[in-house]
């Protein structure tokens, strides 16, 4: 996964120095920056990066910028970075996940933003569902997913089919689509595939096609015209 940055400081050549350092960090991409706090405020609710660097003297401060968004229900990790060692105690205060100090040292950097990394990577493992409950002839029973075809919406409730069943379950397919691991793929606004689960492919026109799958009547799933490029893309169709 890719950790969004943002980089908040009113010395342009300090976030030039910053962007640099953090360009040689795989999986890092810097999202935005600021010269100010106010502007901060706003480029982090829009951005919503995983990690801001924030310095500490500038028009609206680093803390009270922190202050602010700790208020929100999911706020990144704040890294302060400042010439000044003395507002340390304060920086954690406002739940610094670390305080560097200028010039910051390339070393100490990359441990920072590894051990971010990681963190992020451990909660997005745990946000990913490995079995599912489902409604199996008035019980509930406990799913799982490699044994799945593929889900869809019918009659304002969701199917999961495997290979010989179908099961109502409690997801919906938005909260599915974001759950389910990379072997799913929402290829229309009513289903989502299991990629594993593709018997055949079969052209229709204008360069759409279904998708035959593998349960017991080799269902035919439609892709939308929107999401074709993308799934030839993961099926290796594009020359």
């Amino acid at each position: 996964m890719v950790c969004k940055v943002m980089i908040v400081d009113d010395e342009e050549p300090a976030r030039r120095e910053l962007q640099h350092l953090l360009g040689g960090i795989a999986g890092v991409s810097v999202a935005g920056e600021a010269a100010n706090g106010q502007k901060a405020i706003k480029e982090i609710l829009l951005v919503k990066p995983d990690v801001v660097f924030l310095d500490i003297q500038m028009p609206m401060g680093g803390l009270e910028v922190a202050r602010m968004v700790n208020q929100m229900k999911k706020p990144p990790f704040i890294i302060f970075v400042t010439a000044y060692e003395n507002f340390a105690l304060e920086a954690f205060e406002v739940h610094a996940f670390n305080y560097l100090l200028k010039p910051i040292q390339e070393e100490k950097l990359l441990q920072t933003m590894l051990w971010i990394q990681q963190h992020l990577e451990k909660e997005e493992r745990s946000k990913v569902l490995q079995r599912i409950p489902a409604e199996k002839k008035g019980r509930l029973v406990m799913l799982d997913l490699k044994d799945v075809c593929f889900f869809c919406s019918w009659q304002e409730k969701v199917i999961a089919r495997t290979y010989d069943e179908e099961l109502i379950i409690c997801y919906n397919l938005k909260t599915l689509e974001e759950r389910l691991n990379n072997d799913f793929f929402r290829c229309h606004r009513k289903y989502i595939i299991n990629l594993t689960q593709i018997h055949e492919v079969l052209p229709w026109f204008n360069g759409v096609f279904t998708l035959s799958l593998k349960d017991n009547k080799n269902t035919e799933i439609p892709v939308g015209r929107q999401r074709v490029r993308e799934l030839r893309e993961l099926l290796g169709l594009v020359k």
